[in-house]
């Protein structure tokens, strides 16, 4: 199930169903008892995330550096 997780990726043409299955996947883990951290789920859905959204993940990452620093 974690694997199925780690490897989604979105195509451009149906990302709200992409979408759709990672909520779906986190529900499933949490209901079997497994705790997927905040940060984690995010870092997933963004790497999740088209080759067209390169620039906002790029703007995400340098943020959250900014922030740790």
């Amino acid at each position: 199930m974690i694997q199925h997780l780690y490897n989604l990726r979105m195509k451009e043409s149906d990302s709200v169903t992409q979408l759709s299955a990672y909520q779906s996947f986190i529900a499933q883990l949490s209901s079997q008892g497994m705790t997927v951290e905040e940060e984690l789920r995010a870092l997933i859905l963004i790497s999740s995330l088209p080759l067209s959204w390169e620039i906002f993940v790029t703007m995400v990452c340098i943020v959250v550096v900014m922030v740790l620093l």
